[in-house]
């Protein structure tokens, strides 16, 4: 009689060197959860009317005097931004390369239901707790390591706008037609257009593997090397050294792809703050194109985790018209000009500006309606 020890190599190479990287996953997105991410969000969600002194976080590390230069404004205003991005994007960056580690060991993954993808996807990601822009790193981990496109769309997206502390949020600061809005339209791009755009695009696997790190036969890409051991025979010791030289390279491979794309986020956020004034856009009589340009800077613009809500928020008890208060409300959070280069760059163009025309068509659409 065949024991199930025998037959778990067929379904994972390498059980020790999973069982390392899962318990390192988990053990980094404790610390993140229970040491920064929660309290933070508590304490975002206390300050819900708080007057605001910056555009871009809630606490800036510089204040920006107008009279300063405007080279000497956006280098400030730069600075912010990377400053209240700094702890979500480093767990971003660390928890994608144990994903992606995870992943390969894993094998790639053969669901082939988009919808029911894009479904897991939204209930990995909804206590995930990371902004969209933090949340970039991780999806494409998810992708690199063999997971499936649909899933780690749907966890980026959900991780900032399903949140249980950013519901309570919304739900205590908005009237609820409002944010029955927003949430319509949010599980709209997760369960519906994520999928499709995934089917329809047809991204090409060997483009958004091209730059996977090769390690081990199930990422697809190259030969078991002669003096690896058999999963019977590897230690727990060797297992560990193992499992920390895939993360190690991964956390390499994920490092370079994504950290200088925050720097030029960073920057363009800067600039947006510099020559686009939302807070004075935002108090105008609303037009058609007053909402086109509304919309824009919404999906566009990458915020923290949760100060979409408060900065949203800022605007609507100001008297902002409901037209503008709308997609600000929905676009925020939801994608950024991060996520997009990310996904332009390392996972598929077509995907990338999918998303992107999708989120800012029904931006466009909810301000619209609004007029009416």
């Amino acid at each position: 009689m065949v024991s199930f020890a025998a037959k778990l190599p067929k379904m994972i190479e390498y059980p020790k060197r999973l069982g390392w990287l899962v318990l390192w996953a988990v053990i980094v997105a404790g610390v993140f959860w229970v040491g920064s991410r929660y309290p933070q969000l508590v304490a975002k969600s206390e300050a819900g009317h708080t007057a605001l002194t910056s555009m871009i976080t809630l606490a800036p590390l510089f204040n920006i005097d107008a009279t300063r230069p405007v080279w000497e404004q956006l280098g400030l205003a730069t600075l912010n931004w990377l400053n209240a991005n700094k702890i979500g994007m480093t767990f971003g960056v660390i928890f994608g390369a144990a994903l992606l580690s995870v992943f390969q060991t894993l094998g790639k993954q053969k669901g082939r239901n988009g919808f029911l993808n894009s479904f897991f996807g939204m209930l990995m990601g909804a206590p995930l707790g990371v902004c969209v822009n933090c949340a970039a790193p991780i999806a494409k981990g998810m992708i690199a390591g063999g997971g499936r496109m649909e899933t780690a769309l749907a966890t980026m997206i959900s991780s900032p706008t399903l949140n249980m502390i950013v519901a309570v949020m919304l739900f205590s600061l908005f009237p609820l037609e409002l944010v029955l809005f927003k949430y319509g339209f949010t599980l709209l791009v997760i369960l519906v257009g994520v999928p499709l755009l995934v089917k329809w695009l047809q991204p090409d696997p060997a483009a958004i593997l091209e730059n996977t790190v090769c390690e081990l036969p199930s990422a697809g890409t190259c030969a078991l090397p002669d003096n690896d051991l058999s999963m019977t025979s590897e230690s727990w010791g060797a297992a560990f050294q193992q499992a920390g030289s895939l993360f190690g390279k991964n956390l390499w491979y994920i490092f370079k792809l994504t950290v200088p794309f925050m720097f030029l986020a960073a920057f363009l956020t800067a600039a947006i703050h510099q020559w686009l004034p939302l807070e004075s856009l935002v108090q105008q009589t609303p037009t058609a194109a007053g909402v086109v340009l509304v919309s824009a800077i919404g999906i566009l613009l990458p915020l923290p985790m949760a100060f979409d809500v408060i900065l949203t928020h800022s605007f609507y008890e100001a008297g902002a018209p409901l037209a503008y208060v709308l997609p600000l409300l929905f676009g925020f959070g939801v994608y950024s000009v991060y996520p997009f280069l990310i996904l332009w760059n390392t996972v598929s163009r077509p995907v990338a500006f999918g998303l992107l025309g999708l989120t800012f068509m029904l931006a466009v659409f909810s301000g619209w309606v609004m007029l009416l």
